[in-house]
């Protein structure tokens, strides 16, 4: 039988892969159509200019307006949140959405969302001239979600799985091999 051996980079760190003539490899497996790309359910397409550390970006679908920057100290014009911190707004923003959408599923009793999130980076990995040092992303991202709710325990610690498994933004954040400490606090409903 054939094997049909392949070598890439990711990160930084060589890979190889080695398959059976006619054998799926699990990565390859969503590449099922002729032109070898995922199939797509779903787009999102925003427009985006960037100006001396500053980007404004829109999106298509309501014309909302989001612009990130970075301090002055590091040549932008601090008008908003760094991209790091958006990051971290977004992660919250998805997990609280696919919470009001597992909430709704399955009937629990779903008050308010409060988040508290930080991310940990290594920021000399800026400095590195080539891919052989520190990832330029978050590391580590410490999360503390409280949630208003009349449920018990065991409905709590359901609707976190769900929702830990269905955030695309968690998704992500796995697939980037960032760990999340999470702690997902249940407080009455008042």
């Amino acid at each position: 039988m054939q094997t049909i051996a392949s070598s890439f980079k990711i990160g930084g760190t060589q890979r190889q892969c080695s398959l059976q003539k006619g054998q799926s490899h699990p990565v390859f497996r969503r590449w099922a159509t002729e032109e070898r790309k995922p199939r797509l359910i779903a787009n999102v397409k925003i427009t985006a200019k960037s100006t001396h550390a500053r980007t404004e970006m829109i999106n298509q679908r309501e014309n909302h307006k989001l612009v990130f920057d970075e301090p002055e100290k590091l040549g932008g014009s601090d008008s908003g949140p760094t991209p790091l911190e958006g990051l971290l707004g977004a992660y919250c923003g998805c997990l609280g959405a696919t919470a009001e959408y597992v909430a709704k599923k399955t009937k629990f009793d779903l008050g308010s969302l409060s988040f508290e999130a930080i991310g940990h980076f290594d920021p000399t990995a800026y400095r590195t001239p080539n891919m052989d040092g520190p990832p330029t992303h978050f590391q580590v991202i410490n999360l503390k979600a409280t949630v208003q709710t009349t449920e018990d325990e065991d409905r709590m610690r359901e609707l976190v799985h769900r929702v830990e498994e269905m955030c695309p933004i968690s998704s992500l954040l796995k697939a980037a091999n960032v760990t999340v400490d999470a702690q997902w606090v249940r407080e009455s409903k008042t």
